[in-house]
């Protein structure tokens, strides 16, 4: 019993003096290994959020987020900004027209995209892009713009009357009467609309529609015969003596 308790003091006296001859750092790191791995993953923290200070600053790009007060709500918009590009929609809306005007179409194109960008609502925004698809034609294009407007004002008159005009260009006359109509009622003042209808009433081949709607046009807007006598919509009426007298101003004669 005695021979195997020596023995077994011996072993621990080894381990002892083992411990002792093993290097500071060595003994340190099987001593408190909880603390260390603590330090490194507050180093690792810290040197994450170092390196994302450093890629914000370096991103070309900021993110802004713009507030729009209507009809008592507020509407919070994130964007993406350009550092060197004007976030005004007035000013971006004045930049569009200015290269719209100057025949440059895919800048202009590109400012209204981004004045919808920022402010999806912006209804100005869509008339305007969609009236330069309209006028070069691309049609589709143009329509499209103005359904996405209508889920922001389903009543605006504008959009109504613009919607028309591109069924009447693609030859859809009577679903672009039910626009014009539309846009009529919600403006009585608004004349394009009613104007627009004695065209595709005229297209139609109804000429009582076409001169009723004439008539209440030249009421409401005096200016809208000259329209009228240079218009190829009403080629077909040319020489009637009703159409003739109502673009001329002169009252027309009833039929007895």
């Amino acid at each position: 019993m005695s021979s195997i308790y020596d023995a077994l003091k011996r072993l621990q006296a080894q381990r002892e003096g083992s411990s002792q001859d093993m290097p500071y750092s060595e003994k340190t790191q099987k001593a408190s290994p909880a603390w260390m791995k603590v330090v490194v993953v507050l180093i690792c923290v810290v040197c994450g959020a170092i390196l994302v200070l450093i890629f914000q600053n370096r991103n070309p790009y900021k993110d802004i987020v713009l507030t729009k007060v209507d009809s008592g709500k507020t509407i919070f918009l994130n964007s993406l900004q350009k550092d060197n590009e004007p976030s005004d929609i007035n000013v971006l809306l004045n930049e569009a027209d200015i290269n719209r005007r100057s025949g440059n179409l895919h800048r202009a194109i590109g400012l209204y995209y981004r004045v919808l960008e920022i402010s999806p609502e912006y209804i100005d925004a869509y008339i305007k892009l969609g009236g330069l698809y309209f006028d070069i034609k691309e049609y589709d294009k143009a329509l499209s713009i103005y359904k996405k407007a209508l889920i922001y004002s389903t009543d605006d008159a504008r959009v109504l009357n613009n919607i028309g005009g591109i069924l009447l260009a693609k030859g859809n006359l009577d679903t672009a009467v039910n626009y014009f109509e539309r846009a009529s009622r919600i403006s009585d003042s608004y004349v394009e609309p009613v104007y627009n209808m004695a065209c595709a009433y005229a297209r139609k081949g109804d000429k009582i529609g076409a001169i009723n709607a004439l008539e209440k046009a030249f009421e409401m807007y005096p200016d809208a015969r000259t329209w009228a006598r240079q218009d190829p919509d009403f080629e077909g009426l040319k020489g009637d003596e009703s159409f003739d007298s109502i673009v001329e101003g002169s009252p027309i004669k009833e039929e007895r």
